[in-house]
């Protein structure tokens, strides 16, 4: 086989489109995945007072491999790039790979995961915003009740976040050991940073990738993400040095019970999170991509209360709903 692998199994499939039902349980599996990760770093990571920077980019580092190595099982060659394509590569690789993730891991050592999942449902806000903004996406007339549906699920989310942001700062964090506000403005700011980051990242690849019929890198998800991994870690050497040139090199040593969270985030998280992303994007509106991401609100609370021990706080469940 010399393209990309594909089932037969359906009329859907054989003619290149997978059932919506397969693209819908593929959303869901993204945030059952992004769900628990905060989950593990706050039990094996934060708790072992491991660098988040660090640990950020560690987890890039170490998901290049496994998606090289898809990449060739699932598409059985990379593509070389040509200078447009680079360019969207880069802005992928920066935004969904380096920033976003190294800001989230950042959040969680400030705010919790509790809160961090809770302010993921921005992500569709932000999406929805930027993708009616760029014509990616045509807002539908007026008139119709599925515009006026999304321009409410914006309003409620916008709403719920700020609810948490403010319930948050005024009655303590209880997620994390740090009540000191500039610490939890500082994790928001980081949440802010990873929202906006994920949805450019979602945004570039709906409009410049999926929406191009004819291009060759439609079906080439893996490869994508693999390339988006590479400028991740390009992106990252300048914290590298930072570190080496300050004389940190300690921060640079993982501890052994650090390495069980680490391991989530490069081979679930990462690889097979961006992997799934990528296919998804693909093949839905980016407003349905982002429509799924509330639901690592309850997957992390409850995880939160039954692994970490944390107190369930009814108003960080209040997002969701809304």
């Amino acid at each position: 086989m010399k393209g990309p692998w594909k089932p037969k199994c359906c009329r859907c499939w054989r003619l290149g489109i997978p059932p919506m039902w397969l693209v819908i349980s593929g959303a869901i599996g993204i945030q059952l995945g992004y769900g628990f990760y905060p989950i593990f770093v706050k039990k094996f990571a934060t708790e072992k007072s491991t660098n988040p920077f660090i640990f950020g980019l560690y987890r890039i580092l170490g998901s290049f491999p496994v998606l090289v190595l898809c990449t060739f099982v699932a598409e059985r060659k990379m593509p070389i790039p040509g200078l447009k394509m680079t360019l969207v590569l880069m802005v992928l690789g920066f935004t969904g790979t380096f920033i976003s993730q190294v800001a989230y891991v950042a959040a969680i050592y400030k705010v919790g995961p509790s809160i961090s999942s809770a302010m993921q449902p921005i992500v569709a806000v932000w999406t929805a915003i930027l993708a009616i903004a760029t014509c990616t996406e045509k807002l539908s007339s007026p008139k119709m009740l599925h515009t006026w549906m999304k321009l409410l699920g914006i309003i409620l989310v916008s709403g719920g976040a700020i609810e948490i942001g403010l319930t948050g700062l005024r009655g303590g964090n209880k997620d994390t050991d740090s009540n000191n506000v500039g610490d939890q403005l500082l994790g928001y700011f980081f949440l802010f940073v990873n929202t906006f980051a994920t949805a450019i990242f979602i945004v570039v690849q709906k409009r410049f990738v999926s929406n191009k019929r004819d291009s060759l890198w439609r079906e080439r998800p893996v490869a994508i993400s693999t390339y988006s991994a590479l400028f991740g870690i390009l992106f990252s050497i300048p914290v590298y040095i930072y570190f080496i040139a300050t004389g940190k090199t300690d921060e640079f040593i993982i501890p052994l019970e650090s390495i069980f969270a680490l391991e989530y985030g490069v081979f679930i998280s990462s690889a097979c999170c961006i992997m799934l992303s990528m296919w998804v994007i693909l093949h839905a509106p980016a407003t349905l991509a982002a429509a799924f991401w509330p639901l690592q609100v309850p997957i992390a609370v409850v995880g939160s209360y039954l692994v970490v021990g944390e107190k369930l706080v009814p108003w960080v469940c209040t997002e969701p709903c809304m």
